[in-house]
């Protein structure tokens, strides 16, 4: 039994199916919960954009009033502290003399970085890393970390036996824990600078009464959306639907909660596997399953690359000839493009923070080849946005897009035309997002009035 321990949650944002917080709050005494909100993320990066926006922030903040809600009726309670996430780091330890520390792993190499510097600046001190946030720990994977497979196909081809094994299944039925074993208390010796929780929880009510396309953060309502989806029928249809560009169950909207470990992919797989017995597999139910060896592999790969994840070579160490041209970008994130479909899908990304997968896509496709922009102002900017951000899918996926990252084919380049006549034929997606005249507007040669250095064009 230790004295005291701090738990440094980060996107694991949930009680349920955390390894964390149930060990911690088993093996010490007293528990020091904390959340850090990093301030860089609230200024301006290298790409001119803010690593967290109001969306995002909006989201991340309702995913912590709830977790604090949860906390606080077990007695317990999340600290939620903004400023340099090492630095403050660095003061709890100060001050509480922790004697464990617990932390999710990690897939980001910032975030790697922190965590390797506690492991070296205190060797006294016991660090604790789970891998809840993916499907598999690192001793689980049939490989080592280094030999990382350098496709996707050849990554599903080992790992998916072992997460469709029965045993493997079994385990998930029988030993995720359901809640904290017992109440965690705060440490006494806490003085640090905390900030005070601003969301409204007014959205905690009957998920089947609340549509996903208004997305709420928090276990609660993350928890409450996972039952409903499999209460219904959404899931054997999922491969028909999932690349349309709308509709509320079209695909499984489980991104925002994953990305804040407001659910965990152990819980979807489990509450799939039971849905198939009770309702039948078929290749819909396969492609979530599919789905999430996608995020299982780029979550490893990530680790893997470390700063080659932001590199403009990438994965590929390639150098494609790509530039900055500050007219194409702005007019790609205001949606003010010649492309009616791409600035249908920058409406609804900056309007709500959420776009589909087919529909990312898309956009990013447009940036790379149409626009010929650096593929890291395009991640930066979603990065900015989206409220289900996840560092390693985002960088990775723009990677894949760009030819930089692990497509076997060296990257893709989608035709918009032909993208508007099979998911948007009718035009209702651009009409519901532009008006009833935004796709209208004629695709057409790109009009530059500065030149890639800002020079006005004659």
């Amino acid at each position: 039994m230790y004295k005291t321990g701090i738990v440094w949650l980060s996107n694991d944002l949930r009680l349920t199916d955390n390894k964390l917080l149930a060990d911690a709050s088993r093996d010490c005494e007293s528990l020091l919960v904390v959340y850090i909100r990093e301030s860089a993320s609230l200024k301006p990066n290298r790409y001119g954009f803010r690593s967290l926006g109001k969306l995002r922030r909006k989201f991340i903040d309702e995913c912590l009033s709830d977790l604090n809600r949860n906390l606080t009726s077990l007695g317990s309670e999340l600290f939620l502290m903004e400023g340099s996430t090492l630095t403050c780091l660095q003061t709890l330890i100060g001050q509480n003399r922790p004697d464990v520390f617990y932390c999710a792993t990690q897939s980001g190499f910032y975030e790697n970085d922190i965590v390797q510097f506690i492991r070296r600046s205190y060797p006294e001190l016991r660090l604790v890393e789970s891998a809840h946030t993916a499907l598999l720990d690192q001793t689980q994977l049939p490989f080592l970390l280094a030999d990382i497979p350098k496709s996707f196909t050849q990554f599903r081809k080992k790992v998916e036996p072992i997460i469709l094994d029965s045993e493997f299944i079994d385990t998930l039925k029988n030993n995720t824990p359901s809640s904290l074993p017992k109440q965690p208390q705060k440490p006494t010796l806490f003085s640090g600078n905390t900030v005070p929780f601003s969301a409204d929880l007014s959205f905690l009510n009957d998920a089947s009464k609340t549509e996903p396309a208004i997305i709420f953060g928090g276990e609660t309502h993350a928890q409450q959306y996972l039952k409903h989806y499999f209460s219904n029928n959404y899931a054997s249809t999922y491969k028909q639907t999932r690349n349309e560009l709308d509709g509320i169950y079209h695909s499984t909207k489980f991104s925002p909660w994953l990305s804040q470990g407001c659910m965990s992919p152990k819980q979807i797989l489990k509450t799939l596997v039971t849905f198939e017995q009770n309702h039948g597999a078929n290749e819909s139910t396969y492609w979530i399953k599919f789905e999430l060896l996608w995020r299982e592999y780029f979550f490893w790969l990530a680790k893997v690359l470390g700063k080659s994840l932001y590199l403009r070579g990438g994965y590929r160490h390639k150098n494609p000839l790509k530039s900055f041209y500050p007219q194409r970008l702005k007019s790609w994130c205001s949606g003010t493009t010649p492309y009616p479909l791409v600035n249908a899908c920058m409406t609804e990304l900056n309007t709500t923070g959420y776009l589909s997968n087919r529909g990312r896509q898309i956009v990013a496709s447009c940036l790379v080849n149409e626009f010929d922009v650096d593929w890291r102002y395009g991640a930066a900017y979603f990065e900015q946005q989206l409220i289900d951000y996840d560092v390693a899918s985002n960088w990775g996926n723009w990677q894949y897009i760009a030819g930089v990252g692990v497509d076997p084919r060296g990257g893709r380049h989608f035709d918009i035309d032909k993208q508007q006549r099979l998911y948007d034929p009718e035009n209702r997606y651009c009409k519901r997002w532009l008006g009833e005249h935004g796709s209208k507007y004629s695709n057409s040669a790109i009009t530059d009035y500065v030149d890639a250095a800002d020079w006005p064009l004659e």
